[in-house]
């Protein structure tokens, strides 16, 4: 893996471990994850019960942290690379090991 694809990884680890904070966009990454598919905003928000507007800021939002795509062949539709997302879940494995271990230390 080259250094550039590191640093993106590394940045959306970041952005992944700080998710909790934004809920709707955790909610519809967590939605896209487990549909395993591309999803347009409707039916994102359909299915999240979500207004369309809220859905479209969290879903700008996550494309900006580069945690969803648009989908090539799908005409307004988004999907998640979980490959990418497990990549990031392994960098950020020995920080949240090691904070496990030092919460439980106390």
């Amino acid at each position: 893996m080259s250094e550039e694809h590191l640093k993106t990884f590394q940045t959306m680890k970041q952005h992944l471990l700080t998710l909790h904070r934004a809920p709707s966009q955790f909610k519809i990454l967590f939605h896209l994850i487990s549909r395993g598919r591309s999803l347009t905003i409707r039916e994102i928000m359909v299915a999240l019960k979500m207004t369309y507007k809220a859905t479209e800021r969290a879903i700008a939002k996550l494309s900006e942290k580069n945690l969803t795509k648009r989908s090539s062949f799908r005409r307004g539709a988004y999907y998640c690379d979980l490959r990418h997302i497990i990549l990031c879940i392994l960098l950020a494995y020995p920080e949240l090991y090691a904070q496990y271990l030092k919460k439980k230390g106390t």
